[in-house]
């Protein structure tokens, strides 16, 4: 479990194992879902079909 920290501005800082386990890349955004025992489920953006991960094939 990774324990993160808020910030005085209701912010948080998503640690990079955490964005690439998502496989999320620089500038896009994560789906948030708010549970109603105040937990939340995140996931990776939709990408179009044929979105390539890497610019290295």
């Amino acid at each position: 479990m990774t324990i993160l920290t808020g910030t005085a501005k209701w912010q948080v800082t998503l640690r990079k194992a955490i964005l690439k386990h998502l496989g999320i890349h620089s500038g896009e955004k994560i789906a948030v879902d708010m549970q109603p025992d105040s937990r939340s489920r995140s996931k990776p953006p939709e990408r179009p079909a044929g979105f390539r991960t890497s610019l290295i094939s």
